[in-house]
């Protein structure tokens, strides 16, 4: 993982576990004519913006992805990139054309012919692990690198989102900060696929819809499509809520996405037993990473399990995009008793 907090997984997953931020000024105005605050990637120049930015980020969380396992396996590993959707502020021109190939040249290697981008913004990442999952049906595909990026931090971003209302500054507090940053998650079928001793999580749902009432759209946004995703990976993994500890999702500040999270969980979870779900995200330490935050969180997540502060060993992802796409997860750590009676991601 690579983000405003950390510049690999270990310490980024500490710095937010921490509650550490690292909102700065950046050297861009607001139309106020005051420095904006933001969450860059401190290593980057400001110079350096566009696709040159995004690959730089790439490529620094696929090299530790590939550090951390078998050689042998990454070389046959193809890479499946989580970006920014069309029409999305801040994108970089060209993305489908240029970005696997700039990356395969930053990195040195060349990828396997089913790698491609899902240019579906902030539910990219979780519709990546369906695309892997079907890809991992090949019994001579060992495994797959899902991998998000993106950048807010750009003139084209901060002026568009500040028009909308929805930048953070003096005079609007419903809004979210920008920031920018990478992650990359290593997907395998199995554990025999893994290093033996490598704590993992398993996934055991995918669930996905649309919402009418979309933050772009003059329509009431009663939680609907996420709930009808979330019942859909809960149906997929054949678990209730009941059974799962805790929410994740990709909230980053703005009311609307707090609102629609409770709204969700009050139609999935009007029978269940449990008090409360604790909310797990960290928009608040590196700002609204758009198709690279639910790969950080992810990222975290697998940190938290293998360390033991997370709050359960099960947890139910929601990830909402812009445009009314919704997504949703059923992730749980691999030491869950409740994890040995469900069939394996790629069991369907």
């Amino acid at each position: 993982m690579v983000c405003a907090v950390g510049l690999n997984a270990a310490s980024a997953s500490a710095a937010i576990r921490a509650h550490i931020a690292r909102f700065v000024e950046v050297p861009f105005r607001d139309l106020n004519h005051r420095p904006v605050i933001a969450a860059p990637v401190p290593i980057i120049a400001d110079r350096v913006q566009g696709m040159t930015r995004i690959v730089k980020f790439a490529a620094m969380a696929v090299a530790e992805c590939c550090a951390a396992s078998s050689r042998a396996a990454i070389e046959n590993t193809p890479v499946i990139a989580a970006v920014a959707a069309p029409g999305d502020p801040g994108r970089p021109r060209d993305l489908e054309e240029e970005f696997l190939p700039r990356l395969e040249e930053a990195l040195a290697r060349r990828f396997r012919p089913e790698s491609r981008l899902v240019p579906r913004g902030k539910t990219a990442v979780l519709e990546a692990l369906a695309l892997a999952r079907d890809l991992l049906r090949d019994p001579g595909l060992p495994s797959c690198i899902v991998l998000g990026v993106d950048s807010l931090v750009n003139g084209e971003a901060i002026e568009t989102y500040h028009a909308r209302g929805r930048l953070k500054t003096e005079e609007v507090s419903d809004a979210f900060i920008p920031g920018e940053g990478a992650a990359a998650l290593l997907v395998a079928r199995d554990a025999q696929e893994r290093p033996p001793t490598a704590p993992a999580i398993r996934i055991l749902g995918l669930g996905f819809s649309q919402e009418r009432g979309a933050i772009t759209t003059s329509e009431p946004n009663l939680g609907i499509g996420l709930a009808k995703a979330a019942r859909m990976a809960l149906q997929d993994a054949s678990l209730s809520m009941d059974e799962v500890d805790f929410l994740v999702g990709d909230v980053n500040g703005e009311q609307y996405g707090f609102r629609e999270v409770a709204l969700a969980k009050s139609r999935i979870a009007r029978t269940s037993r449990r008090p409360a779900y604790r909310l797990w995200h960290c928009a608040d330490c590196i700002g609204e990473t758009r198709a690279a935050l639910m790969a950080c969180q992810l990222a975290y997540l697998y940190n938290a399990f293998a360390k033991g502060y997370a709050p359960g060993v099960s947890a139910l992802c929601l990830s909402s995009a812009d445009e009314g796409a919704r997504a949703a997860a059923i992730l749980v750590s691999r030491e869950s008793p409740s994890t040995a009676r469900i069939r394996p991601i790629t069991a369907r």
